[in-house]
């Protein structure tokens, strides 16, 4: 990667992406979508850019937060 900040283009990227995991309501949890947040940045720093492959890479990281959590079983 040419730059260490994310670009305006990342970052609306990423957002479209964590919106379609989000879940809705008062019980949306937090930690779960602060940890994609992050997965995702760290991703597009290795230079993972194009949208299929982070959205794959997304909800394989999801399921594997989900099943660490206890309260999702």
């Amino acid at each position: 990667m040419s730059s260490a900040y994310l670009t305006s283009d990342d970052m609306t990227l990423i957002e479209r992406l964590l919106r379609e995991i989000r879940e809705e309501g008062p019980e949306r949890n937090f930690d779960r979508e602060t940890a994609a947040a992050w997965f995702l940045i760290q991703q597009i720093e290795k230079g993972s850019t194009g949208e299929i492959v982070l959205r794959e890479k997304l909800a394989k990281h999801v399921d594997l937060h989900n099943a660490l959590d206890p309260g999702k079983q």
